[in-house]
């Protein structure tokens, strides 16, 4: 039991990201969060009173643990924070509900159009963004440093329908954040997440010179990263005297929902302590409970155990993808070097970083490369998007460096590319509303261009071959339009999660709190992790000959054959069975199975891709034979 607690660190971590928000341990912090899983039922009442039923068996008496408990987390799934010395946590720790008990972290934010160079120009009408009117109706909740919308066009709902009647949340007007000024139909939510950071001794109204205790943002992370996935339309956008034509977001006419859990507190005494894993964890259950189809975090972590922080956060996002919201997280800032990012669970859409340029698209030094440390197997990125000078809007209190003109600065990071995606992927679910986020994922790494506009191939001056490939930009570049029809899809499903679990060695009672099914049951012979059912494939411990295997789904005509086409990695030999998959009214689902024959000397994570194609599709899956 104990080591496979231990293991539990794997759901936990959000490492969002580019300009990211960098997590820092704080061994002086004495608010812990623990961790009870899925939710037992739906009465968010009972579940508030059995955590403080739980803690109060460790502090003394209910009223006790109400003057410790700092959070409750009820809506997406079960646990709480709380203020205890180390015996008390040690005690809260051993209890048999708690899966794990962590201490309270930091965080620091870090930091032609885009919209055209992803194939979504407003002249061309046959593009996705035309069929979806522009991502109308979907929401996406952006979990960073708040808001500041009063006056600016690139928030305008200028036009806008009614907010989606399954919409639960609120704008919170709260110190200088007046709801009626800042909210509207594009900014349909805005909360300020803080509790953790006052547990920690931090004045809300004692913040930076300037700063506000509100969702306002006196950072300009925040702004920026919520107008570029979803900014209104602005023509005529000049900074620096130079005229940029029109700015817009990726998808134009989505709503925004804003869960400020980052600010800058005096006092502190690491000066990174600008949101709080607490707080963050707080805005993932909110924006659960409040029905966002998407999340937007740009956070990142940095610590001197990076296999442990780097799964900190993962359980929040696990049980917001359970709850079918597409989670899109950053790679980091933390390149050029291999293994240097985050977010490598298999329900996140993880984001690398390129630049904009047509004639040479290249990985930014910056963009954080895998495999990942913990799960090496699990390839990531997923996929890259631009990220390197991003104009979108600013904050006029902004502190990223970088000039704000006219509303509008230049940031650079996989926080920028992050964002595009989460637009991306609401004008994707706007089309597929039925579609999983693994299927949203799937269909993103599967269309990735691996190519310049031009044609070229995208570059990464910092690799041994000078080119990028799947370690540093997943299936390639976000291609939406290619994604509304990939043809086949690599699904998950509940069981295919449970098998995850097992392979990575949580305890039977673990994946059954974290599932709340307590009939869930792993199988006699643990799983490999080359087998989790996911678009990209990576494959380790090659001796001599192996096999793994994958399920598609037919998401194309009905009545389809696909054959393969195989780029072996060098030193390898692969070939799948069977070799052609027949797809009609009766079987929409095919098994099929990869095999790796080790022929020559295989060079350190060699690539290769595996694609099938009915001459109209073709469905790309990047291979790493890793050392």
């Amino acid at each position: 039991m104990k080591n496979s607690k231990a293991l539990l660190l794997i759901l936990l971590c959000i490492y969002l990201c580019s300009d990211s928000i960098v997590i820092h341990a704080n061994k002086e912090s004495n608010v812990y969060i623990a961790y009870l899983g899925d939710r037992p039922h739906d009465d968010h009442h009972r579940i508030l009173e059995s955590h403080h039923d739980l803690l109060a068996s460790v502090v003394g008496s209910k009223e006790e643990a109400a003057k410790c408990m700092v959070h409750n987390y009820k809506y997406g799934f079960s646990g709480f924070s709380a203020k205890l010395t180390e015996d008390q946590a040690k005690q809260l720790a051993a209890k048999p509900d708690v899966i794990h008990l962590l201490p309270d972290l930091g965080f620091k934010p870090q930091a032609r159009s885009a919209p055209d160079y992803l194939g979504l120009s407003a002249q061309v009408p046959q593009n996705i963004l035309q069929r979806t009117n522009k991502g109308e109706g979907i929401i996406i909740g952006v979990v960073d440093t708040g808001i500041w919308a009063n006056n600016s066009k690139a928030f305008s709902d200028e036009g806008y329908g009614p907010i989606p009647a399954r919409w639960k949340g609120k704008c919170e007007t709260i110190g200088d954040f007046d709801a009626s000024q800042h909210c509207n139909r594009k900014i349909i939510g805005a909360y300020w997440h803080r509790k953790g950071a006052t547990a920690r001794g931090f004045d809300p109204k004692d913040t930076v010179e300037g700063e506000n205790p509100s969702p306002l943002d006196f950072h300009g992370h925040g702004t920026h990263c919520a107008s570029n996935a979803a900014g209104s339309e602005v023509i005529n956008v000049t900074h620096k005297g130079h005229n940029y034509g029109t700015f817009s977001g990726i998808a134009p006419r989505a709503h925004l929902a804003i869960y400020k859990a980052c600010f800058n507190p005096k006092g502190s005494a690491n000066k990174d302590d600008d949101c709080l894993f607490s707080d963050v964890v707080e805005a993932f259950d909110q924006a659960i409970h409040d029905g966002v189809d998407i999340i937007s975090a740009s956070i990142g972590v940095q610590h001197s155990n990076g296999n442990d922080v780097d799964n900190y956060l993962n359980f929040a996002a696990y049980h917001a993808t359970m709850n079918g919201i597409i989670v899109v997280a950053a790679a980091g800032n933390l390149g050029p070097g291999l293994r240097t990012m985050g977010n490598s669970s298999p329900w996140h859409i993880t984001v690398a970083a390129s630049s904009l340029d047509d004639d040479r698209t290249e990985v930014p030094d910056f963009s954080g490369r895998g495999p990942s440390r913990k799960t090496p197997v699990i390839i990531k990125p997923d996929i890259t998007a631009p990220g390197k000078n991003i104009l979108a809007a600013g904050s006029p209190k902004n502190k990223m460096g970088q000039p704000v003109d006219n509303g509008f600065q230049f940031l650079s990071g996989t926080s920028m590319a992050t964002p595009m995606v989460a637009g991306l992927a609401a004008l994707l679910k706007s089309v597929h509303s039925h579609w999983s986020p693994a299927a949203i994922k799937s269909a993103f790494v599967t269309t990735g261009v691996n190519t310049s506009p031009h044609g070229g191939p995208i570059v990464d001056p910092k690799a041994k071959s000078g080119l990028a490939g799947p370690l540093e930009i997943g299936g390639g570049i976000a291609n939406v339009n290619s994604a509304a029809d990939p043809g086949l899809i690599y699904d998950m499903y509940p069981i295919d999660y449970l098998k995850y679990l097992c392979g990575v060695g949580y305890s039977i009672n673990d994946i059954r709190s974290i599932t709340r099914d307590q009939f869930a049951v792993c199988p006699p012979v643990k799983q490999s992790l080359m087998n989790v059912n996911l678009p990209s494939i990576g494959i380790s411990g090659l001796q001599s000959f192996l096999t793994i295997t994958r399920t598609v789904t037919n998401v194309g005509p009905s009545c389809s054959t696909y054959i393969p086409q195989i780029n072996s990695p060098p030193g390898t030999k692969i070939t799948v069975s069977p070799n052609v998959l027949v797809f009609d009214r009766s079987v929409q689902q095919i098994t099929f199975h990869i095999n790796i024959e080790k022929v020559g000397n295989v060079e350190e994570n060699a690539a290769g891709s595996l694609t099938w194609t009915d001459g109209v599709h073709n469905v790309r899956s990047p291979i790493v034979v890793l050392s």
